[in-house]
């Protein structure tokens, strides 16, 4: 497996990041969707300015038209097939430690975009990944012993200004130290896509949310196992669950 390291600021990380997009294909995206842009570009920079600095790095460390990159960026869909993983908690396992297990439905279809990226961030907590998307990290863990991973999940992109998931995925590698706050920020920002967040930490808690747009629900483990598919499972079955 391919592997980069990255290291510096928010904007000297973008900047190395997009030098790597020489392979990235953008869609055409509808000058009707301009105005969603520049409002999810407005969100972000209140609610995280940090992520938009090394947004403006990216575009200018790719040999690409920045506009054309911005849109990618804020509304790149994603496909329903999704992953699925689980973490079985220190009570079921043999050495007491949690245990995190993967399957990746993306492998194929984004296999030029494979990397073990090691990734430090001035200011922020250092952050390993497994990633087979071009800029984000489905599968990642930091110094914290925060794990994080996310699978699919179907239905509409938002229609208003809101957060990707891999913007979200930064957030929580570079500032949250458990479970809890991990729960807590994700639990506040506005969603762009449907899609869910298995989290676990080295103390063993874990939690899965399941975000859309419109929602955002969260479920513990049961019986010191929580797993995560690409399906709803409380809306699906009309449940609703306290962490």
């Amino acid at each position: 497996m391919r592997q980069q390291r990255f290291r510096g600021t928010h904007y000297e990380v973008g900047k190395a990041l997009g030098a790597t997009l020489e392979q990235l294909e953008i869609p055409r995206y509808s000058s009707s969707r301009d105005a969603l842009v520049r409002g999810c570009r407005d969100l972000l920079a209140r609610l995280y300015p940090p992520a938009l600095q090394q947004l403006e790095g990216i575009i200018d460390g790719a040999s690409l038209p920045g506009d054309l990159l911005e849109k990618h960026y804020f509304l790149k869909g994603i496909s329903d097939l999704g992953c699925a993983g689980f973490v079985i908690l220190p009570e079921r396992t043999r050495d007491g430690e949690p245990l995190v297990g993967r399957a990746y439905h993306w492998l194929l279809a984004d296999r030029k975009w494979l990397r073990l990226r090691r990734t430090h961030i001035t200011g922020t907590y250092a952050t390993l990944a497994c990633t087979h998307h071009w800029i984000g990290l489905p599968d990642c863990i930091n110094e914290r012993g925060l794990y994080c991973g996310i699978f699919a999940l179907p239905g509409e992109s938002s229609k208003m200004p809101a957060l990707q998931w891999h913007v979200i995925v930064d957030m929580v590698m570079e500032t949250c130290d458990n479970t809890k706050s991990a729960v807590e920020l994700i639990l506040k920002v506005p969603h762009f896509r449907c899609l869910g967040y298995l989290l676990a930490d080295a103390e063993g808690n874990a939690a899965v949310l399941e975000a859309d747009p419109e929602n955002v629900q969260v479920r513990g483990p049961q019986a010191g196992v929580i797993a995560a598919t690409n399906h709803y499972l409380l809306k699906d079955l009309g449940t609703q669950h306290r962490y």
